[in-house]
């Protein structure tokens, strides 16, 4: 007689695929991120639902309800994919044949990138910084282009004054070294003579993703600077970068993105600045008149 192995319910499922990341370098915000959107899964299907149980039907229609009830575009998709990920582990491990997931195709929303901040919205924001803390966040967020995770993550040991490099752990645990320009160097230097020991850490041991989203918004409330996050200063230097260099694929290495598929749209809004720049200097009408 052949013993038939028992199929995980889809809860332990979860567990297994969470751990399996967490060994593999995952971040922790990405294994909140992903923690957070297949529990809801589960309580959706039912925690004790056999994997094997999961329809592509069942999935489509969780999928249809979450875009109905979302007010932002980018969640469902951003779900999909982390569906499609979990259910390809399923599959590699033997769990599942197939993955239902498969003939699901996730919708791109359209991308509506907030405008770059300008020189002068730059020069408030350093103005207003009331500590070496704020000022070498605010220069390392505008002069890097580093995600919020990515500094507050940041050792001791990352930062090299004297070869003049920061190195970062990025996604899925890739680390890329990026320059310390002066500016931002002289900053941490000073920042590091008040700090404290941190237990190895570059910033207060409780600064996280969230102290730098507060931190940006109180400099920039203070500064009278409207829409102020740190994801604004990683389009800010892409869009700048792009401006001055026009190289896209050192872009590409300098955010850590795997694919040129957001550096592109950098460069498409990079051209739609240009060109209207351009287009400002050079009326037909202005010219004859």
């Amino acid at each position: 007689m052949v013993t038939q192995t028992k199929q995980a319910t889809l809860g332990e499922a979860i567990g297994g695929y969470l751990d399996t990341l967490a060994a593999g370098g995952r971040a922790k915000t990405t294994l909140g991120l992903y923690r957070g959107l297949l529990r809801r899964f589960a309580q959706g299907l039912g925690e004790n639902r056999n994997v094997g149980r999961i329809t592509t039907a069942a999935a489509a229609a969780y999928l249809a309800a979450l875009r109905l009830k979302s007010k932002s575009p980018a969640y469902p998709t951003t779900v999909t994919r982390v569906l499609k990920g979990f259910f390809t582990y399923l599959v590699e491990t033997g769990e599942l044949e197939a993955n239902p997931m498969m003939a699901i195709r996730p919708r791109m929303p359209a991308w509506n990138p907030v405008p770059p901040y300008s020189d002068k919205e730059m020069r408030r924001l350093l103005e207003a910084t009331l500590s070496p803390m704020e000022k070498a966040v605010i220069m390392l967020l505008a002069d890097t282009g580093m995600r919020a995770s990515e500094l507050s993550s940041l050792c001791r040991e990352d930062v090299d004054l004297d070869q003049r490099m920061i190195t970062v752990m990025g996604k899925g645990g890739k680390r890329r070294t990026l320059a310390l320009n002066e500016q931002p160097r002289q900053a941490i230097g000073e920042y590091l003579l008040t700090a404290g020991r941190n237990n190895g850490h570059l910033w207060p041991e409780r600064f996280d993703r969230r102290g730098v989203l507060q931190l940006v918004y109180r400099v920039g409330k203070r500064a009278g600077v409207a829409k102020v996050f740190p994801h604004r200063f990683r389009h800010t230097f892409a869009m700048h970068f792009l401006a001055q260099t026009g190289n896209a694929l050192a872009l590409q290495a300098l955010l850590g993105h795997t694919s040129l598929i957001m550096v592109q749209r950098y460069i498409a809004a990079t051209q739609a600045e240009m060109a209207l720049e351009a287009h400002r200097q050079h009326s037909l009408v202005g010219r004859l008149s």
